[in-house]
């Protein structure tokens, strides 16, 4: 419904010749299709953004155009193409005095470093945006974000820090997107640390806040439903799988396209909170021999 308002707004705004309303409008509808999963048509949608503002010489439409265009190159891999479009819109909000924006942009830019394998200067522009003035609820977001990046370092106990108090002080402001987003990293850190009743509460509350979820798999929405409707559609049983202690995500991606084939794997998942572990939904406990014969023959 969201898309058809946003698509009809476009279209209004093009026949009345407005340049800014026909520019936001794509800005939503960018955001929108993009979250439905399509973010091919996202990137197309964000480019025709960006040459308006550019034709208008706006400059705000131009920093966030450019910031969408950056996320979306970051989420397809291709991350020369994000690095260029967030170090411009970087420059412009700086320039507009857009702290919020900025802000926003300096998290894509952690991320980046983070995929490229740089956690430290990952976890140095995280600290940064940590130590500014922001909102409750964006500080919160960039806390379990600099949480999940602890564990990728090996600090398990300074993830759960970090994602513990974000996730309680998120429950009490009454915040339910940024705690489903805490719990949903708190849950198998605590698991982790062996603390599987906590881990179970935890998840329990992210289902119970969450009336809808969906599985995103390289940019695409590979299934959506309630939490009951998932496991129904789903099925199987669970296997988590740890490459190594400390893997990164271009090896557990090998991994992935490795077991993917296996006869009764249903699918693979890289869990970047878990340390780039894999999760296997499998038919039956049988398969779990011949993802082991797949490996062992790989070396």
């Amino acid at each position: 419904e969201a898309r058809q308002l946003y698509e009809q707004a476009v279209a209004g705004f093009e026949a009345d010749g407005n340049g800014f309303g026909a520019a936001s409008a794509l800005g939503n509808l960018s955001l929108t299709v993009g979250e439905l999963g399509d973010l091919d048509r996202s990137h197309t949608l964000a480019s025709q953004m960006l040459e308006i503002a550019r034709q208008l010489g706006h400059g705000p439409l131009q920093t966030t155009a450019g910031q969408l265009l950056g996320t979306y190159a970051l989420r397809a891999c291709r991350f020369e193409e994000a690095a260029t479009h967030l170090e411009e819109a970087g420059q412009l909000a700086h320039h507009f005095g857009n702290t919020d924006r900025a802000f926003l942009i300096d998290l894509n830019r952690a991320e980046l470093q983070w995929e490229l394998d740089d956690l430290s200067g990952a976890a140095e522009l995280l600290d940064d945006c940590l130590r500014r003035t922001i909102g409750q609820s964006t500080r919160l977001f960039a806390q379990v974000l600099r949480g999940a990046l602890a564990h990728d370092q090996g600090e398990l106990e300074r993830a759960l820090e970090l994602v513990g108090p974000a996730n309680a002080q998120a429950k009490e402001l009454g915040l339910a997107d940024r705690q489903v987003f805490a719990g949903l990293s708190l849950g198998p850190l605590l698991a982790e640390a062996g603390q599987a009743e906590q881990a179970s509460a935890v998840l329990e509350e992210v289902e119970a806040l969450a009336d809808r979820m969906a599985i995103i798999d390289s940019g695409r929405v590979i299934a959506e439903g309630t939490p009951d409707g998932l496991k129904q559609q789903l099925g199987g049983d669970r296997v988590t799988l740890r490459v190594r202690e400390f893997s990164d995500a271009s090896e557990a991606d090998r991994v992935r396209q490795l077991l993917q084939p296996v006869e009764g794997v249903r699918q693979v998942v890289v869990n970047r909170a878990q340390g780039f572990s894999l999760n296997l939904v499998i038919d039956e406990e049988a398969v779990i021999n011949r993802v082991r014969q797949c490996l062992d023959h790989e070396g």
